[in-house]
């Protein structure tokens, strides 16, 4: 399915893309996840998360 998705702003796949195209074929389950996430699209974003964890 994410071969199929076109990439959106900034050349990044979007998910929600790719999970509403994937709901016109089956049915999506989800979990609601409460811990910490990261971004790690960006140079930026991955530094952090690195730094981050590195310190745990």
């Amino acid at each position: 399915m994410l071969e199929a998705t076109q990439p959106g702003v900034g050349g990044e796949i979007q998910l929600t893309d790719a999970i509403a195209a994937l709901l016109k074929e089956r049915r999506v389950f989800g979990y609601e996840y409460e811990g910490v996430r990261y971004d790690c699209g960006s140079k930026e974003g991955f530094y952090r998360a690195t730094m981050e964890l590195g310190r745990k």
